[in-house]
């Protein structure tokens, strides 16, 4: 519940212009966490128990930082349950009819992973750990994207407000050349010290092979992350977050899961069905997405050309 309203309060102050707060709070929120898994468990000796505490305790502190910035920036409670009773129920709809696609997205994508463990369990220990490996790489090296996405976003809800729709179709071109810019950047570094990167979580020599080998396969298609993650946001800051949710579901889990069960039921296996599983999915989810863009483009205000 801590990390759900610390959430929500950064999302808030970004929304109003400032995205230092946030930064700042989540740097001392970490630190204090590194200093209390210190103090509880090399002090105190309370074990797991003492790390789960350090986590909880560092959360409620974030919560406490942006609960205050949040009121002293609007000089009122930062939570007020008169004003939500007194017409705060269509904003709360506002916020689901967005918001829930999103989650809903994030959640069934993650309940398809499940499946994807389901072929990766087919090979050995060590193969399934390089992929484990991979993919939290992966994880990694997607965040930027997923940052400019949630950016995009909130920059074309401020623009459409402000009636300023001549800054929306300068600063989606912006915030795409800039998370390409990122993302590439980051996934050439990683591709040159793949192996350095794997073994930082395991140096056996199988499942650096493995790892390494998926990451040759996913790192030069990440740059499809940060073009989906910035259409998403534009889309999303329109109001347009149904379709997208469905188009994402069928490229993500779909496409991916029909392309696993015909390449992984041939009588032996190739590991290698599951490195291309992912920018497969990805590269079906941005073509549906561009697709569905230039069909809605001509509704969208400040945007007339892709």
């Amino acid at each position: 519940m801590f990390t759900v309203i610390y959430n929500n309060g950064a999302g808030i102050l970004r929304a109003m212009g400032d995205a230092q707060t946030p930064f700042r709070i989540l740097i001392i929120s970490c630190c204090t966490n590194i200093l209390l898994d210190v103090f509880f468990v090399a002090a105190l000796k309370l074990g797991i128990v003492g790390v789960a505490m350090a986590t909880v305790c560092s959360q409620a502190l974030s919560v406490t930082l942006v609960y205050l910035a949040i009121s002293r920036s609007q000089k009122e409670r930062c939570i007020d349950f008169d004003s939500l009773r007194h017409g705060g129920w269509q904003t709360v709809r506002e916020v689901l009819s967005v918001g829930m696609a999103a989650g809903m997205q994030s959640a069934l994508i993650g309940f398809s992973n499940i499946f994807v463990v389901r072929y990766m369990n087919r090979f050995s220990t060590s193969a399934v750990a390089g992929i484990g490996i991979a993919q939290r790489l992966d994880r990694f090296i997607v965040l930027p994207a997923k940052s400019f996405g949630i950016t995009m976003t909130t920059y074309v809800s401020q623009n459409l407000g402000a009636e300023r729709y001549e800054r929306i179709r300068s600063g989606k071109w912006r915030c795409l050349v800039t998370s390409l810019c990122v993302t590439v950047s980051i996934s050439v570094m990683v591709f040159l010290f793949r192996e350095e990167c794997v073994a930082l979580f395991n140096s056996d020599p199988e499942v650096v092979a493995t790892g390494v080998a998926m990451m040759s396969v996913l790192v030069p298609m990440f740059w499809i992350m940060a073009v989906r993650e910035v259409y998403l946001g534009v889309l999303r800051g329109y109001g347009h977050s149904g379709v997208p949710m469905v188009l994402s579901l069928i490229g993500m889990v779909a496409v991916r899961q029909i392309y696993l069960a015909v390449m992984m039921n041939r009588p032996d296996p190739d590991i290698r069905v599951i490195y291309y599983c992912y920018p497969i999915a990805w590269a079906a989810t941005v073509i549906l997405l561009l697709v569905y863009y230039l069909v809605v483009r001509h509704k969208m205000k400040g945007i007339t050309v892709p």
